[in-house]
């Protein structure tokens, strides 16, 4: 699962943060504090380095690699991989922490989660971070993820891993077809109750679906309700008109429709009670 960096020196191996410094141009210390490490690799994403430009360099190994290794959640071993997917070594935004262990740092999926093409889309990793934040808020709790403290960013991280976790059991498998649909497709406004407080702006989608899960019987619906807690299926604004109010639709997620590939669990991808290597502070 991605970290990040900027507050994990310790895990990476010393010439593994040597080769990261270089491609970015910048220079990390463990006598800097975190935030100060977070805003220099920020700064270099913003002003040295030019997704578009990058990527339009890439070969077409490089380019299904990556967005690959994306749709795995970001976080991936060479030995559970097929081969034509493990093209990482010149791609600036793809870091080797560990021998044959790649990864995309959260600053720099936080760097990507706004580039247009992520967003169109539906890549999960973008559209949590679209989310209003009561919905994530929401989400976290159905989720039993502790958000209190947390920043938006740690949020999006926290989901983002959870939605990982969960996704595994499905095998890139729904019980639906469509890339996009209504809400209301599902469930039609005054025929159940839970879903209605959504639509009349009483409770956020998230708890809704959170209480609905509780006495839902249908087979169907049921895991159609588990697909959507796993981020198979994410809320994406509709485009307004100017002065109209905000409607959402459900989307799926490039993440939701692959296959995971990695077995392997590391530590930091379990919460526990002295906290997480998510943090970035």
């Amino acid at each position: 699962m991605p970290f990040f960096i900027s507050s994990n020196l310790e895990i990476l191996e010393e010439k593994k943060i040597f080769e990261f410094q270089k491609k970015f141009g910048i220079i990390l210390s463990k006598k800097q504090n975190s935030k100060q490490r977070f805003t220099i690799i920020q700064n270099s994403l913003k002003n040295k380095m030019n997704f578009v430009e990058i990527f339009s360099k890439f070969n077409k190994d490089e380019v299904l690699s990556f967005v690959f290794l994306i749709s795995q959640f970001g976080d991936v071993s060479s030995e559970e991989i097929p081969i034509e997917y493990s093209y990482f070594k010149s791609n600036p935004f793809v870091l080797e922490w560990k021998e044959k262990h790649f990864t995309i740092p959260f600053e720099i999926f936080e760097y990507l989660a706004h580039e247009k093409i992520f967003k169109e889309q539906n890549y999960l990793f973008s559209l949590i971070s679209y989310l209003p934040i009561k919905e994530k808020k929401s989400w976290m709790k159905w989720l039993n993820i502790i958000s209190e403290g947390e920043s938006e960013k740690e949020m999006n991280l926290e989901i983002y891993n959870q939605c990982r976790i969960l996704q595994k059991q499905f095998e890139g498998k729904s019980y639906l077809t469509e890339e996009e649909f209504s809400i209301e497709k599902l469930w039609i406004q005054g025929s159940n109750q839970y879903l209605d407080w959504y639509y009349k702006g009483i409770s956020n989608f998230y708890y809704s679906l959170q209480e609905l899960s509780k006495i839902e019987k249908d087979p169907f619906f049921y895991r159609i309700i588990q697909e959507i807690k796993s981020g198979k299926f994410i809320l994406k604004k509709n485009k307004v008109n100017f002065g109209e109010k905000d409607s959402f639709k459900l989307v799926s997620t490039v993440e939701g429709k692959t296959v995971q590939f990695r077995e392997k669990l590391f530590f930091w991808e379990e919460r526990n009670s002295n906290g997480s290597l998510f943090q970035s502070s």
